[in-house]
């Protein structure tokens, strides 16, 4: 949040002369203004998600990169008609946002609806390729790197790829070890006479074009071509694929383009794939210090997926022609790839018959072997269930982790599940997998998942009911735990003692528990976490009960957490509460921050006063606006409580000045909605 000096100036004329108070006032407001909400922690029910992203309208297109043990990137736009403006922000693996916790919009103009396309680049930044619209016949690629803090490198818009009133049809990007981009992208020429050209484009660290105009040609004639995709190779070239329709078959191509933009080898067709393919959809992976593996379907027969690993002069490495997966009577999808950590090529797919969806998967050897024999499901192969919306990811240990939507019969809305195959295909998240977001009140989509480090994951996701949408998230650890298996945690204050109370089930492989708390401190950019106890677990196979007392030092408002220490040095962190901590004792006048009443349309501000005053309480807006005074004339000594009505007000950030006798004191005051699940 920002501070408008207009606003400022706007205080001054209603409050008189700047003043002691008045620079107080300020000074107070530009704290508070630095400090971030504290502490919001993953959930520990799939039936109640963790929101990632605040106010957002309508996500679409959401998309995450993964930025390895820092956390991730998450792209998204919010569709408007036929356009969408983007955003980015980035996330820890806590959940917590590295910036404004509304992300950064990226574009300057309307944004096309075409997904975007985004890669992790040197240094852990974000390359990010997206296609404006200027009028219909006038669309421009614009290129733009950013830092995890939101820093955005390169000014305006970033760099502008093509420069002519050709119409974008499909685009991608990728990036080398030495920071450059590369930019690949088909463009249509206007009627009367319509060609389709590929080109090929470099931009270095600075944001500057390597090559002249919109850059090098790759291939161009009147033939259709779509489906762009590319990859990087070891000498800082790229590896281009499309499809392109000949003979009214769809013929995949490939083209080895060198950092100089020089044509290196092509590839196409029977010579490429080993056979007269009409190509349906195909997927291309890197397959690092290798080549790439190619998997593709044909209209020919839906029923098979093919697939074969090319080395960089695109020669074929298995001695097959190709492999094939087959199920009969039914159609399969082009399939989910990645190279595990003991580099082999996990695959898999979603089969599809007349009145069942299944997921299957497997996993290659670098000589083509299936070392795992046959296809494996990661949840019970009799299951009657729909299941559909395949990702997939590498464990750290020769295994993967799948997520993918399951509707069971008489669901309203589809359920996320997760499951973990181990090096030889066993499941190790319960024959069933965990359900990861499974409410039957919100219609789940884009799914997305991102290893977390320590072998779980993070999986992000939309959810929607019928006018509300969001961007929501969980963190699955690598025993199959939520993050937080912490339940019942509450706190009690009484006779100048704080009692931390919290229940656990299933407590095995569990070390110990921290007890921390952290003063509110307002004045402060940031409050740093204190251990006041250690708990030892009980190690029961039922829920274990736990409570600890601790009594503070100094008055003040406290946020206590418990910190849940596992035999995998993961940790899995509770809710926290907060507590005002001003013992009886009190002589002297102080206010408590406000709180909004949980589930309630009112606030509520409290104060000590060591003998009754009259009381005068100012509501302003985030803009400094003066929005209520309240008298209060009927006080006594000690602690009061004022609640007003404030569900008139917009949620945000609101402050109030608190006035007795000479004192003078100012407050945040957040205002909120209750979930709307």
């Amino acid at each position: 949040m920002s501070i408008n000096p207009e606003a400022i100036g706007l205080f001054l004329k209603t409050g008189g002369s700047l003043g002691r108070t008045g620079i107080l006032f300020i000074t107070i407001i530009i704290a508070l203004t630095a400090f971030n909400d504290l502490y919001p922690q993953w959930s520990g029910n799939p039936e109640s998600n963790r929101k990632l992203i605040e106010n957002t309208v309508n996500p679409v297109n959401l998309n995450v990169i993964n930025d390895p043990g820092r956390g991730f990137y998450v792209l998204w736009q919010e569709k408007d008609g036929n356009t969408g403006d983007l955003f980015y922000q980035h996330l820890n693996y806590d959940g917590n946002p590295s910036f404004f916790g509304n992300g950064i919009k990226v574009n300057s103009n309307k944004a096309s609806l075409d997904p975007p396309q985004g890669i992790l680049g040197i240094n852990n930044t974000l390359v990010l390729l997206w296609k404006e619209i200027f009028n219909e016949n006038h669309q421009v690629l614009n290129l733009q790197r950013f830092k995890s803090n939101g820093y955005k490198f390169w000014t305006g818009s970033g760099a502008q790829i093509n420069q002519h009133v050709e119409q974008v049809a499909s685009f991608a990007v990728t990036s080398d070890t030495e920071g450059f981009a590369a930019v690949s992208f088909i463009e249509r020429t206007p009627l009367p006479k319509i060609d389709y050209r590929i080109k090929l484009q470099r931009v270095s660290v600075n944001g500057y074009a390597e090559f002249p105009d919109d850059g090098v040609s790759v291939a161009s004639s009147q033939a259709l071509k779509t489906n762009l995709q590319m990859l990087q190779a070891p000498d800082g070239g790229v590896l281009i694929f499309w499809v392109e329709v000949k003979n009214r078959s769809n013929i995949l191509n490939v083209k080895y383009m060198d950092a100089r933009g020089r044509m290196r080898w092509f590839k196409t067709g029977n010579e490429l794939v080993g056979g007269n393919f009409n190509i349906m959809n195909y997927k291309a992976v890197l397959y690092p210090g290798t080549g790439f593996h190619l998997s593709w379907t044909s209209m020919n027969s839906k029923n098979s997926i093919y697939h074969q690993l090319f080395d960089f002069t695109g020669s074929s490495i298995w001695p097959d022609n190709y492999k094939t997966v087959n199920e009969q009577n039914a159609s399969l999808s082009i399939p989910q790839v990645c190279i595990t950590s003991d580099n082999a090529i996990a695959f898999g797919w979603v089969s599809e018959t007349k009145n069942k969806r299944a997921i299957r998967i497997t996993k290659y050897g670098l000589n083509g072997n299936d070392l795992w024999q046959e296809p494996r499901s990661p949840y019970y192969a009799d299951s009657s269930s729909n299941n559909f919306g395949l990702s997939l990811i590498p464990d750290e240990r020769g295994g993967v982790i799948a997520a993918w939507f399951t509707k069971n019969p008489g669901d309203a809305h589809a359920t996320v599940y997760a499951q973990r195959l181990g090096i030889k295909s066993e499941v190790l998240w319960g024959q069933a997998g965990i359900a990861v977001a499974r409410s039957q009140k919100t219609e789940k989509s884009y799914l997305n998942i991102v290893p977390d480090s320590y072998n779980g994951i993070v999986a992000v996701f939309k959810e929607s009911t019928a006018d509300k949408h969001g961007i929501f998230g969980q963190r699955i650890f690598s025993n199959k735990n939520y993050t937080s298996q912490i339940s019942q945690f509450h706190t009690d204050y009484w006779n100048d003692t704080v009692t931390i109370s919290w229940a656990v089930a299933n407590e095995s492989g569990v070390l110990g528990y921290k007890v921390e708390r952290t003063l509110l401190k307002e004045k402060d950019e940031e409050s740093i976490w204190t251990e006041v106890g250690n708990v030892t677990p009980k190690n029961l196979s039922v829920t274990g009960r736990y409570s600890y007392k601790d009594s503070p030092r100094d008055e003040g408002s406290y946020f206590y957490r418990v910190i849940q220490i596992g035999s995998f040095g993961e940790l899995n962190v509770s809710n926290t509460e907060r507590v005002d901590y001003f013992p009886e004792r009190n002589d002297k006048i102080f206010v408590i921050p406000g709180q909004q009443l949980v589930f309630g349309d009112s606030s509520v501000i409290s104060f000590n006063l060591p003998e009754p005053a009259e009381v005068s309480i100012e509501l302003f807006n985030s803009r400094l606006e003066k929005l209520e005074e309240f008298q209060l004339t009927e006080t006594h000594k000690g602690i009061n409580k004022f609640v007003f009505y404030s569900r008139k007000y917009p949620q945000g950030v609101y402050y109030y000045r608190f006035r007795a006798d000479d004192f003078v004191d100012v407050k945040k005051l957040v205002i909120s909605r209750s979930g709307w699940r």
